[in-house]
């Protein structure tokens, strides 16, 4: 459905209203004035290049986070295929093909399991999607738990920042917060910079959260790289270069969205294959412990420059100093927790 279709019913908005005229009574009845928190949004962009140039994607990117003054920019987001489609449903479900069955460019599904969007609008988030191109459009699944799902083919992508001026200037301040998922084909400098444009409008961007993430990942041996760049409120200017997963931002996403207080979020969070990197947006290290990708010839951690498979030996992903004892035990050990994890494959595989 495009954003001219019908708008929520009024069940929507009176469930959306009730929490919050819910709270706001309870503040009052009991004479205490502070006020009911707002709630978290995330403007999700994400980009892909030329088809003829693999890896373009994740070139303009990074071309473009070098002269920003803000954010954290993730040089190392390791996916488990190059696919656009594949690559989306991972950020969206938070884990890559085996758990939502989508390998390349030409897989369907009638819908997504348990995702980002429709964990969103069960808090009561306001959630749409301008995407625009058939890798991503129906029926592929990702639009599953959008209220507003754009998919229009052959969209440019200043056509796609214009459509999401109007929904921004509908949704942008409703205290409910919101999830609005943007994919621009091609985009140059000057539409990243509309791009980001749109998340620091003065009346909403204290609490929003924006992501940029390539998804026409780039082929690296073993597996496939791409580059993200996270601007938070009030946080400093960083570069992350040690490894993390596309999706590990899926739960670096949940929480910034949404209510802070929401009690039923972090069993969900718990479950999913990634884990956040938000403490690199703090300047802290990404991960405690080496990150697991779930590949088609099996599990790889990784860890600085060196990766490890089950029963092999450790190997450098590019030119790196010598493994220490305690980086070789952490990828060993990381291998035998994630091997002890049984995750459930999707219906129907």
């Amino acid at each position: 459905m495009g954003f001219g279709g019908a708008k929520p019913g009024v069940w929507g908005t009176l469930l959306r209203a009730l929490p919050w005229a819910a709270a706001a009574a309870s503040l009052a009845s009991c004479g205490d004035p502070r006020p009911v928190p707002p709630a978290w949004r995330v403007l999700l962009v994400t980009v892909q290049g030329s088809e003829q140039d693999p890896g373009d994607g994740p070139a303009r990117l990074a071309s473009w986070c070098r002269n920003q003054d803000a954010g954290t920019v993730f040089e190392e987001v390791w996916c488990a295929t190059g696919s656009v489609r594949a690559n989306g449903a991972t950020l969206l479900a938070g884990g890559g093909p085996w758990l939502h069955g989508i390998t390349n460019d030409l897989t369907d599904r009638t819908a997504l399991p348990a995702s980002l969007p429709s964990r969103a609008h069960a808090e009561s988030a306001w959630t749409a999607a301008i995407v625009g191109v058939p890798t991503l459009a129906r029926p592929a699944g990702v639009e599953e738990g959008f209220e507003r799902f754009d998919g229009e083919t052959g969209l440019t992508a200043g056509t796609v920042l214009e459509r999401a001026v109007p929904w921004l200037e509908a949704r942008g301040a409703e205290p409910a917060g919101w999830l609005l998922w943007l994919h621009l084909v091609e985009p140059t400098d000057a539409e990243l910079d509309r791009a980001r444009a749109l998340a620091q409008d003065p009346r909403w961007s204290d609490h929003t959260l924006l992501a940029m993430v390539a998804l026409d990942a780039e082929q690296h041996a073993p597996a496939w790289t791409s580059t993200a760049w996270i601007e938070r409120p009030a946080a400093r200017p960083n570069r992350c270069a040690e490894p993390v997963l596309l999706s590990d931002l899926t739960p670096l996403l949940m929480e910034h969205l949404g209510r802070e207080d929401a009690q039923d979020r972090a069993p969900w969070i718990g479950s999913l294959e990634g884990r956040s990197p938000g403490h690199a947006l703090l300047g802290l290290p990404a991960h405690a412990t080496p990150p697991v990708l779930r590949t088609v010839d099996g599990p790889i951690a990784l860890w600085g420059e060196w990766a490890l498979r089950p029963g092999g030996e450790p190997f450098a992903l590019e030119e790196a100093a010598p493994l220490e004892a305690d980086a070789r035990a952490a990828l060993v050990d990381a291998l035998r927790k994630n091997a002890e994890r049984t995750p459930q494959p999707p219906e129907g595989e």
